[in-house]
């Protein structure tokens, strides 16, 4: 089934409008709605994956854990347990949003553009991992630590631009540190 983007205003308004989510990353592309969530497990380390080469959306990039766009009918709770499961296979629990009113525009990059509104989210991973390596490729568990020196230390290249950019939303939320600490 090809995922759906929704398109809205600038504080993240549905406008009714809807695209398969394939045609609608280009420089061109029109603010629609989004999502990012930071998995972290027991021992506070982070999920990160890598997407596989053949993914239509920046392929072959390492990104944060989830990241995608709600279907028409769902809420950000409901997309983050169906990419979480359709991803890594896991469940994920301990869901907290930790900034409602992110919303980013990326530069074109192989031709590959964002522009999103895009709540962050932070949740904890609960059942173990079965990747499907059409979405992902690779992954790792990363201490957040070394996370956020990969990211600010990183030209652009190897990461998506969004997980680059959320990076000073992440580092020092209070919420983050807490899960990290457990």
């Amino acid at each position: 089934m090809e995922e759906i983007i929704q398109y809205v205003g600038e504080t993240g308004e549905l406008t009714g409008e809807q695209e398969e989510a394939v045609n609608a990353h280009d420089e061109h592309t029109q603010k629609h709605l989004g999502f990012s969530c930071y998995v972290f497990n027991g021992s506070g380390q982070l999920l990160v994956g890598k997407h596989s080469d053949s993914a239509t959306i920046w392929p072959g990039k390492w990104s944060n854990t989830l990241h995608g766009h709600l279907q028409p009918g769902e809420d950000f709770e409901d997309a983050l347990h169906r990419c979480a499961y359709d991803k890594y296979g896991m469940q994920i629990e301990s869901i907290i949003c930790i900034k409602r009113d992110y919303s980013y525009q990326s530069p074109a990059i192989s031709g590959i553009a964002e522009n999103e509104y895009c709540p962050i989210f932070i949740a904890v991973e609960s059942s173990g991992i079965a990747v499907d390596t059409n979405e992902i490729s690779e992954y790792a568990w990363m201490d957040f630590d070394d996370y956020i020196d990969e990211l600010q230390s990183e030209a652009m290249g190897e990461w998506t631009w969004w997980a680059k950019n959320q990076i000073k939303y992440v580092k020092s939320n209070p919420q983050v540190i807490m899960a990290v600490l457990g």
